[in-house]
């Protein structure tokens, strides 16, 4: 299976079939990453996005709370920030990004390419 920087590509979602592993990190001080039983029974939405990408800011991430305030717990929402043209952010980074743009939904990152060596 071809990845992206050894991250989860997305032609190896399906829908309607299992989610095949992935390699995420913590940003914040969940107690655990989340397992991919954890979003059984209920509709998933992935949002990958990024800092620097101006759509993802403008028009994803208030899209995906929109979706969190609309339909609740009937819905999972997933946040992954991708590495995007190498640039890595820090966790104030993200604490700053989480208050100013009101995101409602868990999100975690990719592994940087240097813990994937």
């Amino acid at each position: 299976m071809k990845t992206l920087h050894g991250n989860l590509s997305l032609n190896q979602i399906e829908l309607g079939k299992p989610l095949p592993n992935w390699h995420l990190e913590k940003i914040f001080d969940e107690p655990e990453l989340p397992n991919r039983v954890d979003y059984i029974g209920k509709p998933l939405v992935i949002l990958f996005f990024n800092l620097g990408c101006p759509g993802c800011i403008g028009r994803a991430v208030p899209f995906a709370n929109r979706l969190v305030y609309e339909y609740g717990d009937k819905i999972n929402v997933l946040g992954i920030h991708t590495i995007f043209e190498g640039v890595e952010y820090d966790k104030q980074a993200f604490e700053k990004a989480k208050e100013e743009l009101y995101i409602r939904f868990p999100f975690l990152k990719t592994l940087s390419s240097t813990q994937l060596t």
